[in-house]
């Protein structure tokens, strides 16, 4: 892990240009696999995105996924510079920025489930999540 930067100046690319080839540079997961970015939304200084990974021999609009994960990503683009610190969500990121109502609702809907340093990050963020030991009896936490 680490900070990658990008001049946006020096590569000739605007600011929206550079969020667009993020964007499709998430979407990259190596052969066998195609990922589909289900839901996302820029921050002043992160990027969230639910990303689901498919079989690529199939017809996504007709599998689910067979792995879905939230992605965040903290942005900087001060100085002209684009860059990013990848992420997952057990990772527990220390970010400022909180999703938008509408994404909270879309990431419970597709990962109820949190363990380890996710539980921190959605209490912090205002995301409901179950435990897998509640999860089993049917109950849901609040964070």
């Amino acid at each position: 892990m680490g900070w990658i930067y990008l001049d946006l100046a020096r590569a000739g690319l605007s600011l929206e240009q550079a969020k667009i080839n993020h964007v499709r540079d998430a979407a990259q997961y190596g052969p066998g696999t195609t990922a589909r970015i289900i839901m996302h939304e820029w921050h002043p200084r992160t990027w969230y995105a639910i990303i689901g990974l498919y079989a690529a021999h199939s017809d996504q609009r007709m599998q689910t996924p067979y792995t879905v994960f939230l992605r965040t990503d903290s942005i900087d683009t001060r100085d002209g510079q684009f860059g990013y610190k990848e992420m997952t969500e057990q990772m527990g990121p220390l970010l400022e920025d909180t999703p938008c109502l509408v994404m909270v609702r879309t990431i419970f809907r597709y990962i109820p489930y949190a363990e380890g340093d996710a539980i921190a990050f959605r209490q912090a963020h205002g995301i409901p999540f179950l435990r897998k030991a509640s999860a089993a009896a049917g109950m849901r936490e609040a964070p």
